[in-house]
């Protein structure tokens, strides 16, 4: 992975070149209930020389599991490491997801609150998480 020092101001972005990795497994076997992970690395190799180098990692586990027609329940909260900082949160969450069809379009909505039982730094404590997702399908 790679990202770029897009941002315009110190506060919205770290101001440096940062690369590394990303894995991603997904088990979906069951139509009841599906879960996986993802986890990140980057680490920073060019910028602004005034603003701090990182070495961030997160991992994000996520699990569904349905109810049936349409609801289920979800989490998927994210474990950041700030290595430079000396900074971490590690959340746990549990959500309420509705999958609708409405016309040509599906609606994923849901809302999870996390709250995170191990903190160090400057990391939230409590976390709302919501979405809405939108599947525009194709006319015949």
């Amino acid at each position: 992975m790679v990202t770029t020092p897009s941002a315009t101001t110190q506060p919205l972005g770290a101001g440096k070149w940062q690369g590394g990795f990303a894995l991603v497994a997904f088990i979906a076997k069951s139509p009841i209930f599906q879960f996986g992970g993802l986890i990140t690395w980057q680490a920073s190799f060019a910028g602004q020389a005034d603003r701090t180098s990182t070495s961030l990692a997160a991992l994000q586990p996520f699990y569904f599991w349905q109810l049936g027609k349409g609801t289920y329940l979800r989490g998927a909260p994210i474990w950041a490491f700030d290595f430079k900082n000396e900074a971490y949160s590690v959340p746990l969450a549990l959500g309420i997801g509705k999958v609708v069809k409405l016309g040509g379009t599906v609606f994923n909505l849901f809302v999870e609150p996390q709250y995170s039982m191990l903190v160090y730094g400057v990391q939230p404590q409590f976390q709302v998480f919501t979405g809405i997702n939108l599947q525009f399908m194709a006319g015949k």
